[in-house]
């Protein structure tokens, strides 16, 4: 739980990061609703969110070597190579013309494993911070976006991107905040030595 705490920033970075790609998705729907921008924009944006979730099984994985030998750990590991199997599937699917369809259902997966390894996290979390709720609230969200999706498969393009924008905007903000309670959390362990 140490190290966990000690590396509170890797959190920050995966909120930075989910921000930083919520603002991008922000103006994809405005973009691909013109036919000619549209079929070399959606590439871009299928890349770009691989690359977002391969980034943060990357920090996932680097967060796990620094952590003890443990369920946590094997937990997190778990966590990094699903997320980063999703990025790779995500890079390396043949766009054609179902490219939404495609995005849609990694996204779908993505939210799954992140929403149900987050909760697992988060039960670890709250035997050592007692009133951590961010990590559970996140895993919640991150299922109930992944059932959100799972009705939505053949939704509106725009409705789609709002949901994963919406998400994106939650998921880095809760991730920020989480970083700032275990960033506390150090602290104060530094304070009482």
């Amino acid at each position: 739980m140490n190290s966990l705490v000690k590396h509170w920033w890797i959190f920050a970075l995966r909120g930075l990061l989910a921000l930083f790609l919520a603002g991008c998705l922000n103006f994809v729907p405005s973009l691909l609703q013109n036919q000619l921008i549209g079929t070399f924009f959606l590439p871009a944006v299928v890349i770009s969110f691989a690359l977002y979730v391969m980034a943060d099984g990357v920090l996932l994985l680097l967060l796990t070597t620094w952590l003890e030998p443990g369920a946590l750990r094997r937990t997190m590991l778990l966590q990094a190579v699903s997320t980063l199997v999703v990025g790779i599937t995500l890079l390396t699917i043949r766009l054609s013309g179902n490219d939404l369809h495609y995005l849609v259902i990694v996204s779908l997966i993505q939210s799954g494993v992140a929403g149900t390894f987050e909760l697992v996290v988060a039960s670890h979390l709250r035997r050592h911070l007692t009133d951590e709720y961010l990590m559970f609230l996140t895993g919640t969200v991150s299922l109930v976006f992944f059932l959100v999706l799972l009705l939505m498969q053949n939704g509106e393009l725009s409705r789609v991107f709002r949901w994963m924008v919406s998400y994106a905007i939650f998921f880095g903000v809760t991730m920020f905040c989480a970083s700032l309670r275990l960033r506390a959390a150090h602290r104060r362990a530094i304070a009482a030595v």
